[in-house]
């Protein structure tokens, strides 16, 4: 099991559990050929990258702000509710947006002009991923990266004219797909918790294996807010 590598990071062991589902997906979405295959935090830097993440307030949010500045990228903006941006900034975002703005795509446009060419969605599905769309580029082709379904097709009006094109792709947590960077990350990701370049994701535990309370907390991912919907649960059996 991926944990018992992380065995002298400091974590608990549910703490540990959190690794492979949120930051070894944040991984995989910024530095895999299946993602954005940007340089990862053990080569060298990229300064000059500007990368957008929708949803920073989200474990798999923060995890990516803290993968992105482990690797140098050098404007990180983070689209979250407000009451997160202390603590985003803190670990790593250059820019936070506050996503119930009405003006979130122009403020994006502002600091990135029309030269995004990375984004991240972590929370939003389909047709709901426009803004992230809507942020790239014109001129130049870039990409968005999601961990929910990229289904649908835009607007032109709503999201640009898009001239050099577009990908919408969906990134996918698993380390044998991606052996030759995830074993790195296995190998890094116990210093980078010792040094405090990664913190460890929140969580709920629920004891038992209840249907009914476990669906509860599921549904949280589907309605609830922010804070609430993007905390990962753990759960375990009573003998």
């Amino acid at each position: 099991m991926e944990t018992r590598r992380v065995a002298d990071s400091g974590l608990t062991d549910d703490e540990a559990s959190t690794i492979p589902v949120i930051v070894l997906t944040a991984f995989i979405t910024l530095f895999a050929p299946p993602g954005h295959g940007i340089l990862a935090p053990f080569s060298l830097g990229a300064k000059s990258i500007s990368l957008l993440v929708i949803g920073g307030g989200s474990n798999t949010g923060r995890a990516a702000i803290e993968l992105a500045k482990l690797a140098g990228i050098g404007q990180i903006i983070a689209v979250a509710g407000s009451q997160n941006e202390e603590n985003l900034r803190a670990i790593g975002a250059t820019h936070v947006i506050d996503r119930r703005a009405p003006d979130v795509l122009d403020q994006i446009r502002a600091i990135t002009g029309d030269e995004l060419i990375y984004a991240v969605d972590t929370v939003n599905a389909g047709l709901d991923q426009e803004l992230g769309v809507a942020a790239l580029s014109n001129k130049k082709e870039g990409t968005l990266i999601t961990l929910r379904r990229p289904d649908g097709d835009f607007d032109v009006a709503r999201v640009g004219s898009k001239a050099a094109g577009y990908e919408r792709r969906l990134a996918f947590g698993v380390s044998p797909i991606h052996p030759e960077l995830t074993m790195k990350f296995w190998d890094e990701v116990p210093r980078w918790y010792k040094e405090g370049k990664l913190r460890p994701s929140s969580f709920e535990v629920i004891k038992g294996l209840d249907a009914v309370i476990v669906n509860q907390a599921l549904d949280k991912y589907r309605y609830g807010n922010e804070r609430q919907s993007f905390t990962r649960v753990l759960t375990r059996g009573v003998l």
